[in-house]
């Protein structure tokens, strides 16, 4: 029998969450933007897809770079300790530079 969540992504899906519910991401668009693959989320949520520590790993420090602080929305208080910015919030939420063809 599939355990749906677990000691592992029962609180990487609080996080998870918390990003959907304060961001306008859906589920599907923070997948695709995860994972590449706009199922994944929903297939690990059932227990369907087991990640990898390394991708959750990515998955939490892509989530806190562009975590909503500008709302004041506060990393939920899981057992995940909020991960430091890679990117500096001065850089954060601004396009990427374009490659001139």
């Amino acid at each position: 029998m599939k355990q749906s969540l677990n000691l592992v992504t029962r609180p990487f899906f609080e996080v998870v969450d918390v990003f959907l519910k304060n961001t306008g991401y859906s589920e599907q668009q923070l997948s695709r933007r995860l994972f590449s693959s706009s199922m994944r989320l929903a297939e690990i949520r059932r227990g369907d897809n087991d990640p990898r520590a390394r991708t959750l790993v990515w998955a939490y420090e892509w989530m806190s770079n562009n975590w909503p602080d500008h709302l004041g929305v506060a990393w939920p208080t899981c057992n995940v300790s909020r991960p430091r910015a890679l990117v500096p919030q001065s850089e954060r939420r601004r396009a990427p530079a374009r490659l001139s063809a």
